[in-house]
């Protein structure tokens, strides 16, 4: 545990309780305790969720765990009963998990009085990818893609955005996570026919994974360039803490044709110049939705027109807790809390490794039959951990057909080449066998 810790003083009367909304990921709570146990106050660690929800089924009975509160999310007089028990004993409330901030903005009203927490509309225009692109233009229009809402597939819509927008272009779902339904087209007729598809699928799909706010459609700018992303700390006042730039290799460059994040590397090779364009661009997006009190997860493509903001959510990133501590022993989780706390985040700057995190689809859908490569890639001199997402039989999609990943492999190594060389091995190895 970084020794730091230990320097921080917290003194508060009766609040004693770091309350999670929902899905807790693996790990975060070790993170935590470490941290509580350090101090000379004991702390309760608990977790409110909905357990009809998606998230809410898969909430572990974990021991890490002081108090548990179930609550139908849907309605305000339950939430405010099922916390009622515990008013004005919470330190900190926070949620990790993408589709559960919606649970989050219903229960800020009702602990808003009493610990620092976002402002429920910043975190509307950081879940509606409309809204938040309304938002980012009405700020600065040279920090995001050109982009409109789509109600339908008339002739006069598919007139009106290849006029507007131009092509190539990408279609978008607002709600939905995991690069559910994204889709890319480079003329009228694949407009046409992914839309028609799009709004086939978006009902089903924005049921089962739970997606957020109304089912809206947009289509965007295509963009040319390098994605990155880096997470942030954004204080009650409006002061941002950056963390290091992380490179996001999306599949779309990799021979895919679908858009989800293949690959995750840290730490990147970019200039000051580019770090610091980047930063400010980042900064925009966050004053542009008015985000505070919160930690913030953005994504950016570097093109030769600058930064542009791709989306802004208002939660760590995914894998971030894995790959920031093990390059830069960097605890976002902790992070997280203590800005909630109106701390200082503990940021480290002294490069420890290098890390990777590949995001494995099936090469075609069908039942998942066979993966091969497990035992190869566990010998590798890099491997870090591995985590199968999928049971066999289980259905395999893509991502632009609302699918999700089948597992993902972390590799960590303290020198690059090395790691470079194991990384073009674990691509040989992997092969997912669908029917």
């Amino acid at each position: 545990m970084n020794k730091k810790n230990k320097k921080i003083k917290l003194s508060f009367s009766e609040k004693n309780i770091i309350l999670f909304v929902g899905n807790i990921h693996e790990g975060v709570l070790e993170d935590i305790r470490k941290f509580t146990d350090a101090q000379n106050k004991k702390f309760k660690l608990a977790v409110i969720f909905d357990p009809k929800s998606k998230s809410g089924k898969k909430i572990p009975k974990n021991k890490e765990l002081d108090i548990f509160i179930k609550c139908d999310m849907s309605s305000k007089q339950k939430i405010k009963k099922a916390l009622s028990p515990y008013k004005n004993q919470f330190l900190a409330v926070t949620v990790r998990s993408e589709r559960d901030v919606q649970y989050f903005q219903r229960i800020i009203p009702f602990v808003k009085n009493t610990v620092k927490v976002p402002d429920v509309k910043s975190l509307d225009y950081a879940t509606s990818k409309l809204k938040m692109r309304k938002r980012l233009i009405s700020y600065d229009k040279k920090i995001a893609p050109l982009f409109m809402p789509v109600k339908n597939t008339k002739k006069e819509t598919i007139d009106k955005i290849e006029k507007k927008i131009g092509f190539p272009l990408i279609i978008k779902p607002s709600g939905l996570a995991n690069s559910a339904l994204i889709s890319s087209c480079q003329n009228k007729k694949e407009l046409e026919d992914s839309l028609k598809k799009t709004f086939k699928n978006i009902d089903k799909i924005h049921k089962s994974v739970d997606g957020r706010g109304k089912k809206e459609i947009i289509v965007e700018q295509f963009l040319f360039g390098k994605m990155y992303s880096l997470d942030v700390c954004i204080t009650d006042k409006g002061k941002v803490y950056f963390l290091p730039f992380v490179r996001e290799v999306i599949a779309n460059e990799v021979g895919y044709n679908d858009f989800f994040t293949y690959k995750t590397l840290i730490p990147v090779k970019l200039s000051d110049v580019d770090i610091r364009s980047g930063q400010n661009t980042a900064k925009k997006a966050i004053k542009a939705i008015g985000l505070k009190n919160s930690v913030a997860h953005i994504d950016l493509m570097k093109t030769k027109d600058g930064w542009k903001i791709i989306e802004i959510a208002a939660r760590i990133g995914a894998f971030r807790r894995k790959i920031y501590k093990l390059s830069y022993n960097i605890n976002q989780s902790l992070n997280d809390i203590l800005n909630k706390l109106s701390k200082k985040p503990l940021i480290p700057v002294k490069i420890l490794g290098h890390s990777v995190v590949f995001s494995f689809f099936a090469e075609k859908e069908g039942k998942l039959k066979k993966i091969e490569g497990i035992r190869k890639v566990r010998k590798l001199n890099s491997f870090y951990s591995l985590n199968i997402k999928k049971k066999m039989e289980e259905k395999c999609l893509f991502a632009k057909n609302g699918g999700t990943g089948v597992l993902t492999v972390t590799l960590f190594n303290k020198d690059e080449k090395k790691l470079n060389k194991d990384i073009k091995e674990l691509e040989k190895y992997i092969k997912i066998k669908t029917k």
